[in-house]
């Protein structure tokens, strides 16, 4: 298993870098990441913000993992992401997780959330902090 961020940070690139059109809240930590991450996001939302939400695992459906404002992104347009996706995946070699990412990057920013709530991994060694936000 290859831990390193190359193949996302190219495959992210190739896209225009959607990652870097909103701002990121991460959370990481040992227990209580995803608990952590739904509060934040309530509260962003109960403010009025344009928000997503990306937390791992999924219980029911990997819709769950990606929330456009209040709600779960559809099947319809997870599978769409993803069915597009495929193509750049193959190119750099991303992992399930790798790939549903990117998808969810390239949501949140197709959807003009301002910012987005991200449960990470691997003690948060992650995304390279983001550049500013592009004025919209």
């Amino acid at each position: 298993m290859d831990l390193g961020l190359e193949r996302l940070q190219g495959a992210l690139a190739e896209l225009g870098h959607p990652e870097r059109r909103f701002m990121a809240v991460q959370v990481a930590g040992t227990n209580g990441k995803g608990s952590i991450c739904t509060l934040v996001h309530a509260a962003l939302l109960a403010a009025g913000h344009s928000c997503g939400l990306y937390t791992s695992p999924h219980l029911l459906s990997w819709c769950e993992r990606i929330r456009l404002g209040a709600e779960p992104i559809t099947e319809g347009e997870l599978r769409r992401r993803l069915l597009e996706l495929q193509p750049l995946a193959r190119r750099h070699d991303l992992t399930p997780f790798e790939l549903i990412t990117a998808a969810a990057f390239v949501a949140f920013a197709g959807a003009g959330v301002t910012i987005a709530v991200l449960e990470v991994g691997l003690g948060g060694d992650w995304m390279p902090p983001p550049s500013t936000p592009a004025a919209t």
